[in-house]
């Protein structure tokens, strides 16, 4: 797989507009749901914050992150925004993984709405950036696109395990 750009700072000052997704909402099926979950798992874990399982279950899925104690976490200054959309690209990456399986192209930032994920990307976005920050929202799609297509072959693997197993966890890695 082709590595996607990395977005970078004009990505933050660009003007945008919102595109529809291209299969028309959220997962469907089982495969599809492992592959968004993995999504998650491998860009947790490339912007430092480990998974301790991932599971899937009638209604789609979940991901269970190690704790985070925001007390002790150190909180580095993000004038820019940048920190803060890299971050928010955790909620993205499943949209991501769907897009990188099934080869399709990126053609702006994809509003889902009604999605639990597009949800919480905003709710991170906007204390910086404002209310349906489209640069936001880019440049989070755009670097879990980048992470993702850099680290293919792990989404593949951890998808492969939650369609056979219903349930990932780091250590079914080395099993």
């Amino acid at each position: 797989m082709n590595t996607h750009r990395a977005p970078d700072l004009t990505d933050l000052r660009r003007v945008w507009a919102w595109k529809p997704c291209p299969w028309g909402g959220g997962p469907a099926d089982r495969l599809a749901v492992a592959w968004h979950e993995a999504g998650h798992a491998v860009y947790a874990r490339w912007i430092g914050w480990d998974m301790r399982r991932v599971e899937l279950h009638a209604d789609g899925g979940d991901c269970f992150p190690e704790p985070i104690d925001p007390e002790v976490t150190h909180q580095l200054e993000d004038e820019d925004g940048e920190i803060r959309a890299t971050a928010a690209g955790l909620f993205h990456a499943g949209l991501a993984a769907e897009l990188l399986r099934a080869k399709l192209p990126w053609r702006g930032p994809i509003a889902r709405p009604r999605q639990t994920d597009h949800h919480r990307a905003e709710t991170m976005l906007a204390p910086g950036f404002g209310a349906n920050t489209l640069p936001g929202h880019a440049y989070a799609q755009l670097q879990a696109l980048h992470a993702l297509s850099a680290h293919w072959d792990e989404v593949a693997a951890i998808a492969a395990i939650l369609q056979r197993d219903g349930v990932w966890s780091p250590q079914a890695m080395v099993a």
